[in-house]
Protein backbone atom coordinates (compact mmCIF):
# COMPACT_ATOMS: atom_id res chain seq x y z
CA UNK A 1 0.00 0.00 0.00
CA UNK A 2 1.13 3.50 -0.82
CA UNK A 3 -0.40 6.82 -0.11
CA UNK A 4 -0.54 9.79 -2.40
CA UNK A 5 2.27 11.64 -0.61
CA UNK A 6 4.66 8.72 -1.13
CA UNK A 7 3.85 8.69 -4.84
CA UNK A 8 4.31 12.45 -5.13
CA UNK A 9 7.73 12.14 -3.52
CA UNK A 10 8.61 9.23 -5.82
CA UNK A 11 7.74 11.30 -8.91
CA UNK A 12 9.64 14.37 -7.73
CA UNK A 13 12.71 12.35 -6.74
CA UNK A 14 12.68 10.38 -10.01
CA UNK A 15 12.53 13.50 -12.18
CA UNK A 16 15.28 15.17 -10.17
CA UNK A 17 17.45 12.07 -10.50
CA UNK A 18 16.90 11.61 -14.25
CA UNK A 19 16.92 15.25 -15.30
CA UNK A 20 18.02 17.76 -12.64
CA UNK A 21 16.12 21.02 -12.91
CA UNK A 22 13.31 19.65 -15.06
CA UNK A 23 10.93 19.15 -12.13
CA UNK A 24 10.90 22.91 -11.46
CA UNK A 25 10.27 23.61 -15.15
CA UNK A 26 7.36 21.15 -15.31
CA UNK A 27 5.89 22.54 -12.11
CA UNK A 28 6.15 26.05 -13.54
CA UNK A 29 4.38 24.96 -16.75
CA UNK A 30 1.47 23.55 -14.74
CA UNK A 31 1.22 26.66 -12.59
CA UNK A 32 1.42 28.92 -15.65
CA UNK A 33 -1.20 27.10 -17.72
CA UNK A 34 -3.43 25.64 -15.01
CA UNK A 35 -2.77 27.54 -11.79
CA UNK A 36 -1.87 24.45 -9.76
CA UNK A 37 1.26 22.48 -9.02
CA UNK A 38 2.40 19.54 -11.11
CA UNK A 39 2.03 17.00 -8.33
CA UNK A 40 -1.44 18.20 -7.33
CA UNK A 41 -2.69 17.99 -10.91
CA UNK A 42 -0.96 14.70 -11.66
CA UNK A 43 -3.15 12.93 -9.13
CA UNK A 44 -6.34 14.98 -9.52
CA UNK A 45 -6.52 15.78 -13.26
CA UNK A 46 -3.60 14.09 -15.03
CA UNK A 47 -5.06 14.66 -18.50
CA UNK A 48 -4.82 18.40 -17.84
CA UNK A 49 -1.09 17.98 -17.19
CA UNK A 50 -0.79 16.21 -20.54
CA UNK A 51 -2.74 18.97 -22.26
CA UNK A 52 -0.58 21.69 -20.66
CA UNK A 53 2.56 19.87 -21.83
CA UNK A 54 1.19 19.64 -25.36
CA UNK A 55 0.37 23.35 -25.31
CA UNK A 56 3.75 24.31 -23.93
CA UNK A 57 5.93 22.12 -26.13
CA UNK A 58 3.69 22.26 -29.20
CA UNK A 59 4.42 18.60 -29.78
CA UNK A 60 2.41 15.54 -28.77
CA UNK A 61 5.46 13.27 -28.83
CA UNK A 62 7.35 15.38 -26.30
CA UNK A 63 4.33 15.64 -24.01
CA UNK A 64 3.67 11.88 -24.12
CA UNK A 65 7.36 11.16 -23.54
CA UNK A 66 7.34 13.29 -20.38
CA UNK A 67 4.09 11.72 -19.19
CA UNK A 68 5.30 8.18 -19.77
CA UNK A 69 8.93 8.29 -18.70
CA UNK A 70 8.94 10.99 -16.04
CA UNK A 71 5.46 11.09 -14.53
CA UNK A 72 3.70 7.73 -14.91
CA UNK A 73 6.75 5.45 -14.74
CA UNK A 74 7.90 6.45 -11.23
CA UNK A 75 4.37 5.91 -9.91
CA UNK A 76 4.28 2.41 -11.32
CA UNK A 77 7.84 1.64 -10.23
CA UNK A 78 6.85 2.58 -6.67
CA UNK A 79 3.79 0.31 -6.95
CA UNK A 80 5.81 -2.45 -8.65
CA UNK A 81 3.38 -2.50 -11.61
CA UNK A 82 5.33 -1.23 -14.61
CA UNK A 83 3.23 -3.58 -16.75
CA UNK A 84 0.38 -1.02 -16.55
CA UNK A 85 2.34 1.85 -18.10
CA UNK A 86 0.68 1.80 -21.53
CA UNK A 87 -2.77 1.27 -20.04
CA UNK A 88 -2.41 4.37 -17.87
CA UNK A 89 -1.16 6.43 -20.82
CA UNK A 90 -4.11 5.30 -22.92
CA UNK A 91 -6.52 6.40 -20.20
CA UNK A 92 -4.96 9.86 -20.08
CA UNK A 93 -5.44 10.32 -23.80
CA UNK A 94 -9.21 10.21 -23.17
CA UNK A 95 -9.30 13.51 -21.29
CA UNK A 96 -11.35 13.96 -18.15
CA UNK A 97 -13.04 10.57 -18.60
CA UNK A 98 -9.59 9.00 -18.44
CA UNK A 99 -8.77 10.91 -15.26
CA UNK A 100 -11.32 8.90 -13.31
CA UNK A 101 -10.14 5.64 -14.81
CA UNK A 102 -6.52 6.60 -13.96
CA UNK A 103 -7.52 7.22 -10.33
CA UNK A 104 -9.55 4.00 -10.20
CA UNK A 105 -6.57 1.97 -11.40
CA UNK A 106 -4.40 3.53 -8.69
CA UNK A 107 -7.07 2.81 -6.08
CA UNK A 108 -7.20 -0.82 -7.24
CA UNK A 109 -3.43 -0.95 -6.73
CA UNK A 110 -3.94 0.08 -3.11
CA UNK A 111 -3.19 3.80 -3.30
CA UNK A 112 -4.86 5.61 -0.43
CA UNK A 113 -6.21 9.15 -0.47
CA UNK A 114 -6.69 9.46 -4.20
Amino acid sequence: MSNIDELRKAVRDYIQLKSPGLYDALDYICKQYLGESLLTLLFSNPSRVLHALIQHYGNDDTAYFIMEYLLVRPILLKLNRLDLELKLLETLSRGSIGDEEFKNILRELGVKDI
